[in-house]
């Protein structure tokens, strides 16, 4: 610990005297600690340089060293290498530091299914997680499979739905629906944005649509597949897909609705979607605001192959925007985008649509 933290001790440890309060100073970080996280890290990355290994300025917990690559997610680590030996030295120098299980059949990790196949590669789902989830919310099997969406086309929520009360069971549902989002379902990422936005006035009509997102995630579920790839042999490429709905938040100064999918050599890595912060004043900005957002984080997946393989991976944008294709490819004049801020034109030295 960097600075001195005092603990008060429990109340029974106190002598009967209350004007004497006991103190005890903490020698070392204590899980529950706000500084725990800090200090496992720091520990961490301090036995990872001892090793050698080199920490990814872009994704700040990837770890390599030659052909061994570490991902740590708090206290999990996911190590990979195609050479035994070196992967071996690795986890002995790993047990003698840190008390530690290994696991060499990799099945599961921070809540994936993973499955490994030499022809596809690996397929990553949640499907013992969302079976906990129809459990515990008691949704019938029949209903699930009656969803073929997650909302109905054009849903618009009532306004004259009635409060649902307490705000909890709405913040709860929603959670695990954002959890679902940002791991492995990309395909409820709209409906589940159109939802987290409406949790700080909850009503029932916002709760059944929220369970109904459930039902249908449940009832259709789906797999990530990572395809191998010889990193020798071919180029590295990224596609960028891009959309947006012009002012479609009525109820927040008519702020548009901006999403992205991105893959990295034919597989999914990365994907968004949600309300913008700027207010677009026509469809052909928002489509430029949720080029730039994509891209932005596009970037980051291209320098961090750079980073690791040093290769430049090529950067493909897809948008069904002709206006914002015109403005970032020099054809169109800037008054339609002079109001924006600087920082949402870093797109333009980069990249061609």
């Amino acid at each position: 610990l960097e600075k001195p933290i005092h603990l008060l001790l429990p109340t029974v440890h106190e002598k009967k005297d209350r004007h004497n309060t006991f103190v005890v100073e903490c020698p070392a970080s204590l899980y529950g600690l706000k500084e725990a996280g800090k200090v496992w890290f720091e520990t961490f990355k301090k036995f990872m340089d001892d090793l050698g290994f080199r920490r990814s300025y872009h994704a700040m917990t990837l770890f390599q060293k030659g052909e061994v690559y570490l991902v740590l997610y708090v206290d999990d680590l996911l190590v990979a290498s195609p050479n035994k030996m070196d992967l071996k030295n690795f986890e002995e120098s790993l047990s003698k530091k840190f008390k530690v299980r290994l696991n060499s059949d990799l099945t599961k990790f921070v809540g994936f299914n993973i499955v490994q196949k030499k022809s596809s590669g690996l397929i990553l789902d949640q499907s013992e997680y969302l079976k906990e989830l129809r459990e515990d919310y008691r949704i019938d099997r029949e209903a699930t499979r009656s969803y073929k969406t997650p909302l109905i086309e054009g849903y618009k929520p009532e306004e004259k739905s009635s409060s649902l009360g307490d705000p909890k069971p709405l913040q709860k549902i929603i959670g695990e629906l954002t959890y679902l989002v940002n791991q492995t379902r990309p395909d409820i990422a709209v409906a589940t944005n159109c939802m987290a936005r409406r949790v700080n006035k909850p009503t029932k009509e916002i709760y059944r649509s929220s369970k109904r997102i459930l039902a249908y995630a449940i009832g259709n579920p789906l797999e990530l597949c990572y395809k191998p790839w010889n990193t020798g042999d071919k180029s590295w490429e990224i596609n960028v897909y891009c959309d947006a709905s012009f002012a479609d938040e009525v109820d927040d100064q008519y702020k548009s609705t901006g999403g992205y999918l991105i893959y990295l050599n034919g597989s999914l890595i990365n994907w968004k979607s949600g309300k913008m912060h700027w207010v677009a004043k026509s469809t052909t900005v928002a489509e430029y605001l949720a080029i730039n957002l994509a891209v932005e984080q596009a970037m980051t997946h291209f320098y961090t192959i750079k980073e690791m393989y040093g290769k430049e991976a090529k950067v493909n944008i897809f948008t069904d925007s002709k206006g914002a294709k015109d403005i970032i490819n020099g054809n169109k004049p800037g008054q339609a985008t002079k109001y924006l801020m600087t920082k949402y034109h870093s797109i333009l030295p980069r990249s061609s649509a």
